[in-house]
């Protein structure tokens, strides 16, 4: 099956990751206060009003408002602003122009918490990404033909950039027709989604050593395409189902839970992702570097063969 259609796998791929590293450049990125600094204020208004309404009254007061979401009466407002000064004049305006306002929550995000925030998320995953390498390398370090263990490790990284890039770039397009910003929510989904991912992609990779394994014991030779395919075929069922009791809540979480709607968007995102990248992606990305592997040492053998030949007939003219 990898074999057959391992170009078409690669293909789809290469076309959904080159849309989400397209896409934030074209709809943007709308990131939440704590990446950007500013303050989320959440309030609740006794009598019923539209969100143009509340945020014309919000202007004309000398408020600067990002963004002003409204779900089941409960308004939450963004604004470049973090101060306490800031904040008291807009409980003030909000206490003016609208009768029996109540404040539920408040939170201020200074750009040094911003900068943090984002700081400590790469560190995690590049520490994350790094670790996961060290780790199947050395779980793989007896399998080592027809590739070296390590290059297992490269292929997973490969994969988990596929499962991280996807639902970043869903989310931008998300977040330009819905107003929908990233968040810490947003980082712990993808955190995850590369556990997951990997978990499922080191099942398959272990299928396929189990085999190599067998067949060395048994001195079998078999294609290694047979020997993936066989990695593939025995998790396939395996993979789908968890998948799907994994995805399916997540769907209906998504649809009717409000408060961990985006998240469970994005987990749902990178589960579809990573099932893909781990039953299809890194199987042909591992078969299409031992094809690599192969004809390269075909030709040093080639090479080899014709450096000794003439080498025996300057020999032979010498002679």
């Amino acid at each position: 099956m990898i074999a057959q259609y391992n170009k078409l796998f690669l293909i789809i791929s290469l076309v959904v990751v080159l849309f989400s590293i397209i896409s934030p450049f074209i709809f943007g990125i709308n990131l939440s206060g704590e990446f950007v600094g500013g303050s989320t204020t959440k309030f609740r208004l006794q009598t019923p009003q539209q969100t143009h309404t509340v945020e014309q009254n919000l202007l004309i007061s000398g408020i600067k408002v990002d963004s002003l979401k409204l779900d089941k009466n409960l308004f939450t407002l963004r604004t470049p602003n973090s101060t306490d000064i800031e904040r008291k004049k807009l409980f003030s305006v909000l206490e003016q122009k609208f009768v029996g306002v109540e404040i539920e929550e408040h939170l201020s995000f200074g750009p040094s918490v911003s900068t943090e925030i984002i700081n400590k998320t790469i560190i995690a995953l590049v520490i994350a990404s790094f670790l996961i390498v060290i780790f199947i390398s050395f779980a793989f370090k007896d399998t080592s033909k027809p590739i070296s263990s390590s290059k297992y490790g490269i292929v997973s990284l490969i994969a988990l950039f596929h499962d991280v890039i996807i639902p970043f770039g869903v989310f931008s397009v998300v977040g330009y027709f819905l107003d929908v910003s990233i968040d810490v929510l947003f980082v712990m989904a993808i955190l995850a989604t590369l556990g997951y991912s990997i978990n499922d992609t080191i099942v398959i990779f272990d299928r396929i050593r189990e085999k190599i394994k067998i067949n060395k014991e048994k001195k079998i030779k078999e294609d290694f395409s047979d020997v993936i395919d066989y990695g593939v075929k025995k998790s396939f069922r395996r993979s789908m189902y968890t998948s799907l009791t994994t995805a399916i809540p997540l769907l209906l979480l998504a649809l009717y839970v409000p408060t961990l709607k985006w998240f469970s968007f994005v987990l749902f995102i990178g589960v579809i992702a990573g099932t893909y990248s781990s039953l299809f992606l890194a199987p042909s990305v591992l078969l299409l570097w031992s094809k690599y592997t192969k004809n390269t040492k075909e030709n040093e053998e080639e090479i080899s063969e014709l450096e000794k030949a003439e080498q025996r007939l300057k020999e032979r003219l010498r002679e």
